[in-house]
């Protein structure tokens, strides 16, 4: 086997690792987002009908509700966003097309997981178990911010070879006589 099919294999290889971590990050935020916004619904409704503080009015909690509810949503959307790049990024590796793209995306990869990853991982994790969901979401994401990162990392060295840059080049070159 020449070093161009090497190089071939090795980016369908980084392809299916990037749909399978893509779709992770997606179900993940997806998962976070339900759960947040449940959790806050759940509470609010407890609150109008258990009459549990009857001093307090009831549009501040709603605008907390809601607060929390687009903070989550903003988190989700920024998460949503990252998995379809992840998607794109996969495409265009098995294409081999788009290697600029796919070169910024894994430095990104590596930026937003491993800081991520330090901020929402293990580190923070209290014994009480306050709320399940939040647990389950931070346990999950330290493993994607770990999984993330090496990914983002091995596609930065697999991109940087000069063998790499130029089945990108060929490809490139054939994709705009064809098209």
């Amino acid at each position: 086997m020449d070093n161009s099919e090497d190089n071939v294999k090795q980016l369908s290889l980084l392809s299916t690792f990037h749909y399978a971590l893509g779709g992770a990050v997606g179900f993940v935020m997806s998962c976070f987002f339900i759960t947040a916004a449940a959790g806050t619904l759940i509470g609010f409704a407890v609150f109008l009908i258990g009459d549990v503080f009857p001093d307090v009015h009831w549009t501040s909690h709603l605008f907390l509700t809601l607060l929390i509810i687009v903070v989550a949503a903003l988190f989700a959307g920024l998460g949503w966003t990252l998995a379809i790049c992840m998607f794109a990024v996969a495409r265009n590796l098995k294409r081999k097309t788009r290697y600029r793209f796919c070169f910024v995306m894994a430095c990104v990869e590596c930026i937003i997981f491993m800081l991520f990853g330090i901020k929402f991982g293990g580190i923070q994790f209290d014994g009480d178990g306050i709320m399940m969901g939040g647990t389950l979401f931070m346990a999950a994401y330290t493993v994607i911010a770990l999984c993330g990162t090496a990914l983002g990392a091995f596609t930065i060295f697999t991109l940087r070879k000069e063998s790499v840059k130029n089945v990108f080049r060929k490809s490139e070159a054939y994709e705009q006589t064809k098209g």
